[in-house]
């Protein structure tokens, strides 16, 4: 019976000790982080920061793969078709977890179900901006020019277009059209070139064009003005906050998921790397697996009300 007892415990032993063998050996190899904009986003900003950061601390290959177009939809079929090992992961924004599910009348993914939830990554300011050569300089003046003559504004991610529209409907701007882009920073070319009047756009996309003078921005759509541009004033309770985070494949393995929010976590919380972020806008914001998943249906509760709010019809 001793004997039993002995063997037992040994194997209990050597099965634990072979499951935290294999947490500690992940990565063996290149870890693939796809995106949902392009070259240039603020999701690409993150996710360059970020994979940078695991790449030198886990010691293996982070490469980011942008899988623009679709509203996200691309990069989550992308994600959905790797094996789901943890070796291919997703920087997800929150016009794919939280905005999608009600734009889309039959969206291609459950956000509750067909994901794993690793962790927040920072929260997103979004900024409304206007052609350099347009003759506004506040909110108030776009709405008098909008009143008189036609506009149209511009979104690249679901999140913008929810803006655009709340408050074109917000301010009774009838002839006001919306024009929809695969990703953020092809709307700020348009944006800068004249073809649009305003757009709503996340800071770490616009800084390049607004630092160049070729557009103004005119508000922050945030509950607080952005420590990058202290003198911008907000939009008086109009918010549109997005935000980023880090998923893989529902059924990858937990430890794994466990083994990368820690790590992330503890990476975000470096003032160095928090400072990275700040300065193309973004605020550090960890959670672990838990809080995240709760996290997710409470925004899409939040984004569900906006699309109410600004009419979108889901397509």
């Amino acid at each position: 019976m001793r004997k039993l007892v002995i063997r037992a415990a040994l194997a209990c032993i050597t099965a634990c000790v072979s499951a935290v063998a294999a947490a500690q050996a992940y990565p063996s190899k290149t870890v693939r982080m796809v995106h949902s904009f392009g070259v240039g986003s603020g999701s690409d900003q993150i996710a360059r920061i970020l994979a940078a950061e695991l790449q030198t601390s886990l010691k293996q290959p982070f490469v980011v793969d942008p899988k623009p177009g679709a509203a996200g939809v691309i990069s989550v079929q992308e994600l959905e078709r790797q094996p789901a090992d943890g070796y291919t992961l997703m920087m997800a924004p929150s016009t794919v977890l939280a905005a999608n599910p009600s734009l889309f009348k039959k969206l291609a993914y459950d956000p509750g179900k067909d994901f794993m939830p690793i962790g927040l990554i920072c929260t997103v300011p979004t900024v409304m901006l206007v052609d350099a050569k347009l003759p506004v300089n506040s909110v108030a003046e776009l709405i008098a020019y909008g009143r008189s003559k036609p506009l149209n504004y511009g979104y690249g991610s679901s999140t913008a277009q929810i803006a655009g529209a709340a408050f074109v409907k917000l301010n009774k701007l009838a002839d006001a059209t919306g024009v929809g882009y695969k990703s953020t920073p092809d709307g700020l070319t348009n944006l800068a070139g004249g073809q649009l009047s305003f757009m709503f756009a996340d800071l770490p996309a616009s800084q390049g064009l607004i630092q160049s003078g070729r557009i103004r921005p005119i508000a922050i759509a945030a509950e607080k003005r952005s420590v990058l541009l202290p003198d911008l004033p907000t939009m008086g309770g109009f918010e549109v906050t997005g935000w980023a985070s880090l998923v893989g494949r529902a059924t990858m393995p937990p430890d794994i998921a466990a083994q990368l929010n820690a790590e992330m976590n503890r990476i975000l919380t470096r003032k160095d790397v928090a400072d990275k972020l700040l300065s193309i806008g973004c605020e550090v914001s960890t959670t672990t697996q838990h809080e995240f998943a709760s996290y997710i249906q409470r925004q899409i509760a939040v984004y569900a009300q906006k699309v109410r709010e600004s009419g979108v019809e889901p397509q």
